[in-house]
């Protein structure tokens, strides 16, 4: 008999929900035909060729990297369901999440018919699940102001029933208490550890006394008591993760600058507060009739939401007028067009229009309050602690961690000169990272006066370093060469690849890209390889230098292009980058 589930998950693939409308239109292709296995691996080859999968496809099985993909996501939230032959349908929602339209709304109504039991979830192994996740933890979240990475793990998906809201919400206020009761960081974070422990072993406590206790990662070895423990700790942290991701594609909320928790954003709480008022908690019955819900659970407009009332939507772009101009930002129309008179004489859909361009107004004006503030290096300590703690494998307070890193890049780079740095991530309204920059675009790309730099970053190791973003940074470095020559620029490209450690193999790819002629790269490519303990000397050196200049930058990258030259390899070449970059504004080409 299949193990008993002790709480809810978010897909791990795809971690990241914005990646679901590229799979889902590639999936389109082949709706109406049977979901056999046949089916499954073209899909699955299809996927690994495609220009946006970051994945891996099971080479024994790629039907199981199909399945995979879609009997997730996909067919939890209602955007793919399968008829009584099998055969695969894209929903109305499905469809309108392959158009990319008003994501943010979308995923709030699918989120909101989440539940378990549910027709893909009702085995005897749910018995005891009575919950609509989201909901719950929407209501967690208003209710305590805020829930870490650590709590949603511990104490967020172990809630199974609704009913047990009271008892949980108690849990997580006692943990805070025993938390802030002691003053050392250490110790507050061995205390996290040994309440999770704790907590899973209490969770599991039946399974492990009766001994049926299985992990599908040992393929039918029977695991120890602490490893089987262990590795549901660790899940229950990537469950965690992963949920924080989809409900911020919600747009509700935010992640807290010093406390990492998810938040409430302020623009969204009366919303918040309607639908915790309003929606019901128990799960929807759906035995009678699974086609019915079914039909419920893919279309793209119920349930009703508070933004489709009209004046919810008025009172929200009025707050974020406020909003732009707390922030400094320029309205993009006059003043009258946001007052309530004219908004009254807007449709619906003109609302929305006018909502959604205001947000992208308030995330510009966000941008360069940030950056006004960057490059007075008053945030250097803040840089610089986010840095340590992505490096640090046993923190887990920053959800998203590649998305962090990214931002975190993004934030140095401005503090070191006044460049252009434009970064192909999203940012939510209260100006923290949202989503990573799309697979087919470079994390970021610096436009200085004499030089242009395409900046990657990563937080793989390994091999896989090498497989997932060795040919994808050479790739964009080329993209932009080519856009740059096309308009006639003439400035020299070089790349920064960035991580915590860098994978010999990568380094050897560079080296061997610096020394060949690539007309796409316009000739030979320029990258530098830098681990992220080099990259925070070269920060430091420049907070010490009381600031520096882009010439300086300029000087160091070509002097670092320049000595490749000097060595017969690349092991040499990248030590001597690394140990000099802590003086780099002291070298020249």
């Amino acid at each position: 008999m299949s193990e008993t589930k002790h709480t809810w998950s978010v897909s791990t693939s795809p971690r990241n929900p914005y990646k679901l409308s590229d799979e889902l239109a590639l999936l389109a292709r082949f709706e109406g035909k049977k979901w056999d296995s046949k089916i499954q691996e073209q899909y699955a080859r299809l996927l690994a060729k495609s220009g946006f999968f970051e994945g891996k496809i099971y080479e024994k099985e790629p039907s199981f990297s199909a399945r995979d993909r879609i009997n997730r996501s996909p067919k939890t939230l209602g955007f793919v369901r399968f008829d009584d032959e099998k055969k695969i349908q894209i929903t109305p929602a499905g469809r309108r999440l392959i158009e990319k339209r008003r994501l943010d709304d979308l995923f709030l109504r699918q989120l909101l018919k989440w539940q378990y039991p549910s027709p893909k979830h009702w085995d005897e192994r749910y018995k005891d699940f009575r919950i609509k996740p989201f909901l719950e933890i929407l209501r967690l979240v208003y209710d305590l102001d805020g829930l870490s990475k650590r709590e949603i793990a511990m104490f967020g998906i172990t809630l199974i029933d609704y009913q047990n809201y009271e008892g949980t919400k108690k849990e997580i206020l006692d943990f805070r208490k025993n938390i802030e009761s002691i003053k050392n960081s250490r110790d507050k974070k061995a205390l996290a550890i040994k309440t999770h422990l704790a907590k899973y072993v209490a969770l599991y406590l039946v399974d492990i006394n009766k001994g049926s206790i299985t992990l599908r990662q040992r393929k039918g070895r029977k695991p120890s008591i602490d490893d089987f423990v262990k590795t549901k700790m660790r899940n229950s942290i990537d469950y965690a993760d992963a949920a924080i991701r989809y409900f911020r594609a919600t747009g509700l909320f935010t992640i807290s600058g010093r406390t990492y928790r998810l938040e409430i954003l302020d623009t969204k709480t009366r919303i918040v507060r309607t639908i915790l008022k309003t929606f019901p908690r128990e799960p929807e019955e759906y035995e009678k009739s699974p086609s019915v819900f079914l039909d419920f659970l893919g279309n793209s407009n119920l349930p009703s939401l508070p933004e489709d009332d009209v004046g919810v939507l008025r009172e929200e772009i009025i707050a974020l007028v406020v909003k732009i101009r707390s922030a400094s930002g320029k309205l993009p129309k006059p003043d009258e067009t946001y007052s309530m008179g004219k908004l009254t004489t807007l449709m619906i859909d003109e609302l929305w229009g006018l909502k959604t361009e205001l947000e992208q107004v308030l995330q510009s004006a966000l941008i360069n309050e940030e950056v006004k503030a960057l490059q007075t290096y008053k945030l250097y300590p803040d840089i610089i602690g986010v840095f340590n703690k992505i490096q640090d494998r046993g923190d887990i307070d920053i959800p998203d961690k590649p998305l962090f890193f990214e931002w975190n890049t993004w934030r140095a780079l401005n503090m070191l000169d006044d460049g252009n740095i434009i970064g192909n991530l999203s940012i939510d309204n209260d100006g923290r990272p949202l989503h990573n920059a799309p697979p087919k675009l470079p994390d970021l790309v610096c436009y200085y006066n004499n030089f242009v730099l395409v900046v990657e970053v990563t937080l793989s190791t390994g091999a896989r370093q090498y497989d997932s973003e060795g040919e994808p940074v050479a790739r964009h470095l080329g993209d932009v060469v080519e856009v740059l020559r096309t308009n006639a620029d003439k400035r020299p490209v070089f790349g920064l690849f960035l991580a915590p450690s860098i994978n010999p193999s990568v380094v050897a790819l560079f080296f061997v890209l610096r020394k060949t002629n690539v007309v796409h790269y316009g000739g030979k490519a320029q990258i530098i390889p830098l681990n992220l303990d080099a990259f925070k000397k070269i920060l430091d050196h420049a907070y010490n230098e009381g600031g520096v200049e882009a010439e300086q930058i300029y000087s160091f990258l070509k002097w670092a292009s320049s000595i490749a030259d000097n060595f017969d390899n690349e092991t040499e070449w990248f030590n001597t980058i690394i140990q000099t970059s802590s003086k780099w504004t002291n070298l020249t080409p």
